[in-house]
Parts: C-alpha cells; sequence; structure tokens
C-alpha cells in the first residue's frame, strides 16, 4: 500500500518479470528432471519414477509460489504473513496429492507406481533444495531487480 499504483500504460508483464519467470521455470525443470533421469537411472520402475517425479514438482511449485510471494521479503516472513488462502490451497493440494498416490483408481488413472517413503522424501529434498536456491538469487539481489522491473 505504500508503493503508488502501477501506470495504466505500462504492460501488465514487464520484460524483466517474463525473463525471470523463465528462469525459475528452468530452476525448476533442471532438478526436477535430472531427479527424474536419476531415479530411473538407479532402478526405480518407471510408474514410481514417474509418480515421485510429480511429487517433486508440486513441491517445488510450492517453493515458487513462497518465493514469489515477495521479492524483497524472506521465506519466514513470507510464510509468517497471513494468507489463509495460501494454506488451504497447500491442505488441498497435499490431499489431492495423496489421493492421486494412494487411491489405487486414481492412481492408475495418472499411471503411477506405488511410491516409498524414502523416494517422496527426497521429492521433497528436491522441491526445498529449489526453494533455497531461488531464496539464495533473491538475497543476493535478483529479488529486489525483479521487484522494481516488476512496477
Amino acid at each position: 500500500m505504500t508503493r503508488p499504483p502501477r501506470d495504466p500504460q505500462a504492460p501488465l508483464f514487464s520484460g524483466g518479470l517474463l525473463l525471470w519467470s523463465l528462469f525459475q521455470g528452468a530452476c525448476v525443470l533442471l532438478p526436477v528432471g535430472a531427479f527424474f533421469v536419476g531415479l530411473l537411472h538407479f532402478g526405480v520402475p518407471e510408474a514410481e519414477a514417474r509418480a515421485t517425479t510429480f511429487v517433486a514438482l508440486v513441491v517445488s511449485n510450492f517453493g515458487l509460489i513462497i518465493v514469489n510471494r515477495s521479492f524483497s521479503a524472506s521465506i519466514i516472513s513470507a510464510l509468517a504473513r497471513p494468507n489463509r488462502a495460501f494454506w488451504g490451497m497447500l491442505a488441498a493440494t497435499a490431499a489431492l496429492l495423496a489421493a492421486a498416490l494412494y487411491v489405487p483408481p486414481l492412481r492408475d488413472l495418472f499411471h503411477f507406481g506405488p511410491v516409498h517413503l524414502q523416494t517422496v522424501g527426497c521429492a521433497i529434498g528436491v522441491g526445498v533444495v529449489v526453494l533455497l536456491g531461488l531464496e539464495l538469487l533473491k538475497y543476493l539481489g535478483l529479488g529486489s531487480v525483479m521487484a522494481t522491473a516488476r512496477r
């Protein structure tokens, strides 16, 4: 509320914001894709690897939401700000993800195999690494550059 409103003539998405978005997409694609290839390399069945990689993708997307709540605030302050919609969406997404992984008709619909706790833990770790990596880039100043580019 302390910022002046956006110029109505300015584009909705600045060039800097579009570049940041593409960069973030690559920051998710590379580790999640490498995770999938690694799972296959270590002999994880393809259906389980697909399911586990989907978990990594979902967790990474929530990492993106957290990082983008503010270009200048830390993870802690972003999570501390009240936002019932975020927590409700997190709970709903976790419930739907669990259903897709553990309810056999849904698991079959997505062609997912049974997952093991160890690989799911690794998938969550991939998402956390993406979150921390993007947060580090923000801390190094990219967040403030993007905040000004967003206006």
